[in-house]
């Protein structure tokens, strides 16, 4: 959308968005999703819990574990409580009221169903930050299991 192709959406609503830089401003979200889809990896990847070597002063060192689980798990909050926000919002036809009665269409689909799914990649995203926190916690204190 941010490059003038209209996947999904009308040509009215591209032109609309075009005009007040609301595709670019898409494009940047998106590069941010693929940079946290990245480092998500890094809660299931073995550079996750040990700094690859390219990293200066840092390589070979263990990551810490807070490192890795507060970033996760305020992502999770926030991803998925936004994204049952915009569930709510389009279930009780609110979105409309907000976005323009002309946006949730059959035509605009491509603008407004990928943050449908965000409930569930909050959810995903929590319960893998929770396993990663758990493979590498160590044994209990208090029970002595790992």
């Amino acid at each position: 959308m941010a490059l003038g192709f209209s996947l999904g959406i009308s040509e009215e609503f591209l032109r609309e968005g075009q005009e007040v830089g609301l595709w670019w401003a898409g494009a940047s979200l998106a590069t941010l999703a693929v940079g946290g889809a990245v480092l998500t990896l890094g809660l299931v990847q073995r550079w996750g819990e040990v700094f690859p070597r390219w990293m200066p002063f840092l390589s070979g060192k263990r990551v810490p574990i807070p490192l890795a689980v507060v970033p996760a798990s305020l992502v999770a909050a926030l991803v998925t409580t936004a994204g049952l926000m915009f569930v709510r919002l389009t279930l009780t036809g609110k979105l409309g009221a907000i976005l323009g009665e002309g946006v949730l269409s059959a035509e605009n689909w491509a603008a407004l169903a990928p943050e449908l799914l965000w409930p569930l990649w909050g959810a995903a995203l929590g319960a893998g930050t929770l396993a990663y926190y758990y493979r590498r916690r160590g044994k209990c204190e208090h029970c002595g299991r790992l």
